[in-house]
């Protein structure tokens, strides 16, 4: 595919902004770019489009549509979709016939129809929704777009009039944009992975994976949009804050016992379905799975829950660059900013916040996390001001890559998706992988304790940080792992997935799943007792 189809896909975009409006009451959007939406809005403007394929482009029929409701959990544990096909007056939520998916690759891959998870939660979302092939993004009113080529990765994220583009006229002009990794991020090696990011860019979707890999995600977020309150919904459409929404929501989400402000939150690159059953693509995951996969349904049970409470919208978080010293600045825009760090060479940025906003005006808190990379870059405030003084040294002992370091606003109900300052290394060795041991399945009885005390070593000598996945038994206490098994636990299985992470440039992670079966019967005794005679045995306190 021509390099250059994207730009030339976004100019087209951009010659619609300066030639048409579509917002009938013209009043001033609160946007960075824009003034107005220039980008179709079907729930205001239901009209028919005609398409230069002679193809009309018409919302979804009546009898077609489907209604978000609450789920009734008391006859259906652990659900939490349910759709109505006729609407009611008293609808809350604001369902999915005005979204609109753009398919970029003449249909090679298109969005998936359906998700499915546990405890019957299943919704079809394809003939609900405007789909089509092409067309100009902002006259078809784009909220989607997937294009399943290569080139979609890194090539993007590295690029300064690109990224540029996609700031002003995707992200800002309410489309969020998806398209696979590929090769730009692989874990297919023991020793570390393949990744060619130099920025961790907030503003786009990319999937591990190949062609189609990124369509599911669409998929969750238009499921996750269609339950954000119905005003709420047209209101963030109309000021070109969707993506942004869904992107905050998509990271929120995620089922790990971490902050918001947290490395495995914000990714160059995710897994769009938790076990990666939607598109294996190249395998790219066979390493290091379980820090890719994650719990797919408590992900979109979050991801509804998050959209049902936004009675307000989360703030935007935005940087204005005052000055870089001591760099080879590749860009520097109000979401992402790029800067070479060469060999011996310190970096000093000051940024002001002042441009970050909340649409309903509310009160800002603003805060900076080094999510990895240099843990000795300092961040100064200037007195009680918006100004920050942001120093990255040079560290020889770190491996070539990126050190990331998040702007996150908080309006007091929700934060925002982050703006992000990346700083990266051009000289040093690939990162290495962590080991990971002290873990392995076990059999015990109701009412046992478990303990590990995981050893997790870096080769390059970092400390590493361990996480688990949320929703299993047990917790974390720095390298040990504790569960206490109640003494009514019924006979079943249990999984603990730890995450090791060196923290110094966001890849080359290690992970693993153990099972904890738990017995009453008088078999579960006699595999216990075999799994801790095996244990005594390898301390050498039991003779066979």
């Amino acid at each position: 595919m021509n390099r250059y189809y994207l730009q030339n896909l976004l100019l087209t975009g951009f010659l619609l902004f300066l030639l048409t409006a579509f917002d009938a009451s013209g009043e001033e959007i609160k946007n960075p770019y824009h003034k107005i939406p220039t980008w179709k809005l079907w729930s205001s403007d239901p009209t028919p489009l005609s398409l230069p394929n002679n193809e009309v482009l018409i919302p979804p029929p009546v009898d077609k549509r489907i209604y978000p409701d609450d789920a009734d959990t008391r006859d259906c544990p652990g659900r939490f979709l349910s759709y109505r096909n006729k609407d009611w007056s008293g609808r809350k939520y604001a369902g999915i016939w005005d979204d609109v998916y753009s398919n970029r690759d003449n249909g090679h891959r298109y969005i998936k129809p359906r998700w499915s998870g546990r405890n019957g939660n299943s919704v079809k979302i394809r003939d609900s929704i405007i789909h089509l092939k092409g067309g100009h993004l902002y006259e078809v009113g784009a909220n989607f777009t997937s294009q399943s080529t290569r080139g979609m990765g890194h090539d993007i994220a590295n690029n300064g009039p690109r990224m540029e583009q996609v700031e002003k006229f995707i992200y800002f002009g309410d489309i969020l944009m998806s398209g696979p990794a590929h090769t730009s991020y692989m874990d297919l090696s023991t020793k570390s992975s393949i990744d060619r990011y130099e920025a961790l860019v907030p503003i786009f979707y990319n999937s591990i994976g190949s062609s189609g890999s990124e369509t599911m995600a669409l998929t969750k977020m238009i499921i996750a949009g269609g339950y954000l309150p119905k005003d709420m919904k047209v209101k963030l459409k109309r000021n070109g804050l969707y993506p942004a929404t869904l992107l905050y929501i998509w990271k929120a989400s995620f089922p790990y016992k971490v902050p918001y402000a947290n490395e495995l939150r914000h990714r160059v690159a995710y897994n769009s379905k938790g076990d990666d059953s939607d598109c294996k693509g190249s395998n790219q995951t066979e390493v290091s799975c379980f820090y890719h996969n994650y719990d797919d349904t408590a992900h979109m049970r979050n991801m509804v829950n998050l959209a049902k409470s936004m009675t307000v919208a989360p703030p935007i978080a935005l940087l204005k660059i005052m000055s870089i010293t001591g760099d080879k600045r590749v860009y520097s825009l109000k979401t992402t900013v790029l800067v070479h760090q060469g060999k011996y060479e310190t970096i000093k940025l000051r940024v002001s916040t002042e441009d970050g906003y909340d649409l309903q005006g509310l009160p800002l808190k603003f805060y900076w996390k080094v999510l990895y990379g240099n843990k000795n870059t300092t961040i100064m405030r200037e007195g009680n001001s918006s100004y920050y003084n942001i120093t990255i040294p040079y560290d020889s002992n770190l491996p070539k890559g990126r050190t990331s370091i998040l702007l996150v606003t908080n309006n007091g109900k929700f934060e925002s998706n982050p703006a992000v300052i990346n700083v990266y290394r051009t000289e040093g060795a690939e990162n290495l992988r962590p080991s990971l041991a002290g873990l392995k399945d076990i059999t015990i009885c109701p009412g046992k304790k478990v303990q590990f005390d995981i050893t997790s070593i870096d080769p390059e000598g970092f400390p590493v940080d361990l996480y688990q996945w949320a929703g299993q038994v047990g917790s974390l206490d720095g390298n040990t792992f504790t569960w206490e098994c109640p003494d009514d636990h019924a006979d079943g299985t249990e999984l603990v997935t730890i995450i090791a992470s060196d923290g110094t440039r966001g890849n080359s992670y290690n992970s693993k799943q153990i099972k904890i079966h738990v017995r009453s019967t008088s078999d579960g005794w006699r595999a216990w007792w075999k799994t801790w005679t095996r244990k005594l045995k390898s301390l050498g306190s039991l003779k066979s």
